[in-house]
């Protein structure tokens, strides 16, 4: 039977040891400013990019195509506000600056010369190299989570451009 006195020196212990990890969790290791910026950047140029094949697309799979497009975008859009409140967050006000952005996604535009699932293929892919990168700092379970969540959004982008660069279909 344990004692009164030896379960209050317990309790006693376990909140000193659960005040430690309130107080060191609250202190979160953040990404650098200038990796949410990028990451942010790339999203945006990601969605007008998306935007853009979704209003531009023409052929004999226009339907199928501009469907592919528009659920392209709205995924990529419900990302770019995610990222940006937990840049915000946990890096401030700077990590979501327009300037920068727009400085990044100015640099961006060039990265291919391609159109259609070809450059978009490769923007993802490359979004998934920086959060691959990413993966490797520290940074706390929360932010780790986000971005592996993130990157699970890309791979499947990344299977749906395949599918339409291969001109896979399938029949039912």
């Amino acid at each position: 039977m344990i004692s009164f006195r030896n379960s209050k020196s317990r309790l006693k212990r376990f909140r000193e040891l659960t005040e430690t990890v309130h107080t060191s969790a609250l202190i979160e290791a953040s990404l650098p400013v200038e990796l949410w910026v990028e990451i942010l950047a790339l999203l945006r140029y990601m969605s007008m990019c998306f935007q853009t094949e979704h209003w531009t697309v023409s052929g004999t799979n226009y339907y199928g195509d501009h469907l592919l497009w528009m659920r392209l975008y709205d995924s990529v859009a419900k990302q770019i506000d995610g990222v940006a409140e937990r840049a915000v967050g946990t890096a401030g006000e700077e990590a979501v600056d327009l300037g920068r952005s727009l400085d990044k996604i100015m640099a961006m535009k060039d990265l291919s010369g391609s159109r259609g699932a070809e450059k978009g293929l490769s923007l993802v892919n490359r979004l998934l190299m920086i959060l691959e990168g990413a993966d490797r700092l520290e940074m706390s379970i929360g932010t780790r989570d986000f971005l592996n969540g993130l990157a699970s959004e890309m791979e499947i982008s990344v299977y749906l451009l395949k599918q339409r660069i291969e001109g896979i279909s399938y029949k039912g």
